[in-house]
């Protein structure tokens, strides 16, 4: 059974139904220890709790890769996000289709987690498997490390419930285009409840 979540927002308890303030933006990760998503309005204060809690990798880095597809792709006219959507769908489409096919070849079941570490460690597999049931079961979907900035095009808006991400740091957004509430995801994270982040997520990026 997928363990029960609860939430913290600037160092205040909340109940499920009163998490998050739907017109700020807040930074959030899930302390896998004690259960509880910890999420900060303010960026400095999420990026110290960050670190204490031990992740050893560059947010600052990828705070700035966030701001700087937020403006590649606000300055992007229909057309250009049209062909866009075109490509990436077809990658998607590919990826698909040769992972799907790994995993059929070597007798791996997209649920064994042991399994896909393995291939990852072996450099077969990397960034994100996601499934559309806690506890990482269910339909599933691998997306490759870069930039996903529509989840609908692949028909994973709003969907994703759990993940084991296996590739790089991992920011998941609550909207398209990388904008609104993130959730942060460490390499090597294996979420199997998301709590209210589930069937909440828009676009991400690794």
């Amino acid at each position: 059974m997928p363990q029960e979540i609860s939430y913290v927002l600037d160092g205040k308890k909340l109940d499920h139904d009163g998490f998050l303030d739907p017109d700020t933006e807040e930074h959030s990760y899930l302390d896998e220890k004690s259960g509880v998503i910890r999420s900060f309005s303010d960026q400095k204060a999420f990026l110290k709790s960050f670190q204490d809690a031990g992740f050893k990798v560059d947010v600052q880095a990828a705070l700035k890769k966030i701001d700087a597809a937020r403006a590649h792709y606000e300055a992007l006219g229909d057309r250009r996000k049209a062909a866009l959507e075109k490509e990436q769908v077809a990658q998607h489409i590919a990826k698909q289709q040769t992972i799907r096919s790994l995993l059929k070849k070597k007798g791996i079941d997209a649920t064994d987690p042991k399994a896909l570490l393995d291939l990852h460690k072996a450099g077969e597999i990397g960034s994100m498997i996601a499934y559309d049931l806690p506890g990482c079961v269910g339909d599933w979907a691998y997306f490759p490390p870069g930039l996903h900035p529509k989840l609908s095009w692949f028909g994973w808006n709003d969907r994703i419930s759990s993940f084991y991400n296996l590739g790089l740091l991992a920011s998941l957004h609550r909207d398209t285009w990388f904008r609104g509430k993130v959730l942060w995801v460490p390499p090597l994270a294996r979420y199997k409840d998301l709590g209210w982040w589930s069937n909440r997520i828009s676009s991400m990026m690794f």
